[in-house]
């Protein structure tokens, strides 16, 4: 549960869990007002504007029919509903092998023999930003580790992660390629 003050009361019945529980659906960001118990004060309503906004501008760009939303699931890039991967990234036995093809739609993810080589490339970029991403959590976070103890929490968070990582990369370069098409997408959901 988060203790964010945002979640809290504002002082006038205003409290964001209790909104996104009730009244989401039926507010539209496109023009639409805010419900009057929102309209306490503007700077109120200024803040739950921004809170929708933020909101939907989330689900668009993480719900199906994004790229982010293939790359994070590990699923088919141009259905997004088959699996990408043969197992689990942390099933060492196989561990990031790619399907032939989509168990929903048929796509065909290897365009030619040694076509993942080039996540290699991908992997590099990610493991390098998630080790500045580490280092910055490190010093944000005032742990005073010296370098030792930061370059040691650095390759720890990368062996981790490292099966993840290589999925992650597979299936970004999987993203460059391949499309996503909401036809096939919608007829592979009604074959499911």
């Amino acid at each position: 549960m988060l203790k964010s003050s945002i979640f809290k009361d504002f002082g006038c019945g205003l409290n964001v869990r209790n909104f996104f529980r009730r009244e989401m659906k039926a507010i539209s960001v496109s023009g639409a007002s805010l419900p009057e118990v929102f309209q306490c004060n503007k700077s109120h309503k200024i803040l739950w504007q921004h809170v929708l906004i933020l909101y939907f501008e989330a689900i668009d760009m993480f719900g199906k029919g994004s790229k982010i939303y293939s790359i994070l699931f590990l699923k088919c890039p141009r259905c997004h509903e088959g699996a990408f991967l043969e197992n689990h990234p942390y099933n060492l036995s196989s561990m990031n092998s790619v399907r032939d093809t989509c168990p929903k739609c048929g796509l065909k993810y290897k365009m030619e023999p040694s076509f993942y080589f080039g996540s290699m490339y991908v992997s590099y970029g990610v493991g390098v930003a998630l080790a500045i991403a580490v280092y910055v959590l490190t010093l944000l976070l005032g742990l005073d580790l010296g370098i030792a103890g930061i370059f040691g929490v650095i390759i720890a968070t990368l062996i981790l992660l490292m099966p993840y990582i290589g999925a992650i990369s597979k299936s970004i370069w999987a993203n460059f390629f391949f499309k996503y098409d909401g036809e096939i997408a919608q007829k592979a959901k009604q074959n499911a």
